[in-house]
């Protein structure tokens, strides 16, 4: 929060260089005595490049996480030791690697901490976690005795399958 609060600033104080930007370019031009040196300097500078101009009169943007970043810090930092999470499609902002990253950690909580984990997901990655009970929803609550036998599974299998020849071994 505080980044984008200071980010927030940092835009307005954008717009005001900005403005002092219009205001050099669009001054006066002449060096009408040895006073003038500094704002004749500075306009010059200003028009080889509005960037370097921005660049050098506004501080540097502070970096924000995507969206997907911040729900692995969220995850990471509010699971502790012996509780039950249920997670509602945490698979939602979380790039294929980071769905990985969450899922062998949410692995190692319920392995070495005794955490449990109920969890809303289509993801193969969180479905075809070791150990996992699953209960297809789409199929009357049944228990499924492997990821692999939902029909959404079948689905992306038998896509992969069909565009099995586009994946080149590197």
């Amino acid at each position: 929060m505080n980044k984008r609060k200071f980010n927030k600033l940092l835009f307005r104080k954008t717009l005001d260089v900005n403005e002092e930007y219009r205001n050099i370019i669009n001054g006066d031009k002449n060096l009408h005595s040895l006073e003038d040196y500094d704002r004749w300097h500075t306009r010059n500078e200003a028009l080889k490049s509005k960037s370097a101009f921005l660049k050098k009169h506004l501080e540097q943007e502070e970096r924000e996480n995507s969206n997907g970043e911040t729900a692995m810090l969220y995850f990471v930092e509010r699971m502790e030791n012996e509780r039950l999470y249920l997670l509602d499609e945490p698979k939602n902002s979380l790039s294929l690697e980071n769905q990985i990253t969450l899922a062998k950690f949410i692995e190692s909580s319920a392995r070495y901490y005794n955490s449990q984990f109920i969890i809303a997901t289509h993801s193969p990655i969180f479905l075809s976690l070791p150990q996992a009970k699953i209960y297809d929803f789409d199929n009357n609550s049944k228990v499924v005795d492997s990821w692999t036998k939902l029909k959404s599974m079948r689905l992306m299998h038998d896509l992969f399958m069909k565009h099995a020849s586009e994946f080149v071994n590197p």
